[in-house]
């Protein structure tokens, strides 16, 4: 956006509060018109965003209600208190039969009753747009002061009774609650795998494409790849998924960004050469960064995709290895080592379960390295194993996390990706291992190098 046309959009913001105002109304009607007309998002409205959201958000916005604020007298409504009774009163009534109005109109629409609660305490709280109107009722003389004290603090307590409610009661998780076995380790052999793929930039791409080659795409197992670009809401009030993957969707959103034709440029590339074993969907999510998990910390958006997810969740750290090698898999330069930490528990077998795809891969080798705790049985059996399983490439015997550390360590050359569950049952092995600070490459082998959970 030139500084010319950001100029034109100013001089047209001003010019339309002063025809409102010529007409009797406030100069917000004449402004709030013209953000109707304004296109959402980019490029224009995401623009604006980019150059006044700061000034606006962050001083007139907060200037405005201090002042309005500081003009609230409380103390007036010690005057006519019977009248101010009825008025709060005419108050209560309206949020009342906003709130049953919403129940009942959500319910005949088929919402659960347990849904359209949380539903109908959204459509009663208010926020900027009501408080803006009762400074400009207050005025023009509309309302008296009282009046206009008595509703502002009504607002108030009302909306922040509401959000904690809300909060509470409405769990977007909960409408999958009938799908969480979706695993791996639970889905037929033959059966497609569906993965969904986050994208945060271009640099993600080579290790995800090398990373879904790796999983041995075949007629027999084949996988469906949905890509999900994700993208920060700016310059528009509602968040959006667009289907990229076809013309319809493309040509709506033509202001998208060129990095999101990169993206599906290469993923599509991986598809035609695994024809008839992998398709591809592409879809671009403009959300807010904060609510992304239904996405500003990276752990943070780890932790809620994980409580959130309805089925297992692998979180691939890019070390800028020989994972992001774009010769390394497809060509078979030389084999691409992945190393399977296993303890046991729910997470590991699905890990164990997802490393068990990759075997039929004629460029990759899968070693299984098996940590357990030193005992006689344990040894016999291990070593039995050891020869009949060639996956199983070694099996170490430890007596404590310390035994635990060095394994790790040693492993750091040895592979070029390291796949480990999340979640493990308190053991020996691995008591006290996250909790030591000395130990941070280490911990971070153990817990963010890629992390399989249920």
């Amino acid at each position: 956006m030139r500084e010319s046309q950001f100029l034109m959009v100013a001089v047209l913001a001003l010019l339309c509060g002063f025809v409102s105002e010529s007409l009797g109304q406030p100069a917000a009607v004449g402004s709030f018109i013209l953000g109707l007309v304004v296109p959402e998002g980019p490029p224009l409205g995401s623009s604006l965003v980019y150059k006044i959201d700061s000034l606006c958000t962050g001083l007139l916005l907060p200037a405005k209600f201090a002042i309005n604020g500081l003009s609230l007298d409380i103390f007036t409504l010690e005057k006519g208190k019977k009248s101010l009774l009825a008025v709060e009163a005419i108050i209560l009534l309206g949020y009342l039969g906003k709130f049953a109005d919403t129940l009942v109109s959500a319910v005949q629409f088929g919402l659960s009753f347990r849904d359209a609660i949380p539903l109908a305490l959204i459509m009663c709280s208010k926020g900027i747009i009501e408080a803006s109107m009762y400074i400009v009722f207050k005025d023009n003389g509309i309302i008296t002061d009282e009046a206009y004290v008595l509703w502002l603090i009504t607002m108030l307590v009302l909306t922040g009774i509401i959000r904690p409610l809300v909060w509470y009661l409405y769990d977007p998780s909960r409408r999958y609650s009938g799908y969480r076995t979706n695993s791996i380790q639970y889905l037929d052999p033959t059966s497609e795998l569906r993965v969904q793929v986050c994208i945060h930039n271009e640099d993600n791409v080579p290790s995800i494409v090398n990373l879904l080659e790796a999983s041995n795409p075949s007629r027999r197992r084949p996988i469906a790849v949905f890509v999900l670009n994700l993208m920060e809401l700016k310059g528009r009030a509602a968040a959006l998924l667009v289907p990229t993957h076809n013309r319809k969707g493309k040509a709506k959103f033509k202001s998208l960004p060129s990095r999101t034709g990169h993206i599906s440029n290469a993923l599509n590339i991986l598809a035609r050469r695994n024809k008839d074993a992998m398709s591809v969907q592409h879809f671009t999510s403009i959300v807010p960064y904060a609510t992304m998990h239904d996405e500003t910390y990276v752990q943070s958006r780890w932790t809620k995709v994980l409580h959130k997810a309805p089925c297992s969740v692998g979180i691939l750290v890019d070390r800028g290895g020989q994972l992001a090698d774009n010769t390394r898999i497809l060509f078979g330069h030389s084999f691409f080592r992945v190393t399977m930490l296993y303890l046991g528990g729910r997470d590991d077998d699905e890990a164990l379960a997802y490393c068990c795809r990759m075997l039929g891969h004629p460029h990759i080798r899968v070693n299984l390295v098996w940590l357990r705790q030193y005992s006689k049985d344990n040894m016999e059996k291990s070593s039995s194993m050891e020869e009949e399983s060639p996956m199983i490439h070694w099996f170490k015997a430890n007596n404590d996390a310390v035994g635990t550390t060095k394994v790790l360590r040693s492993l750091e050359d040895s592979c070029d990706l390291c796949i480990v569950g999340r979640d493990h049952e308190n053991s020996e092995l691995t008591l006290g291992i996250n909790e030591w600070i000395e130990l941070s490459r280490t911990r971070i082998y153990w817990r963010h190098v890629s992390e399989f959970g249920l």
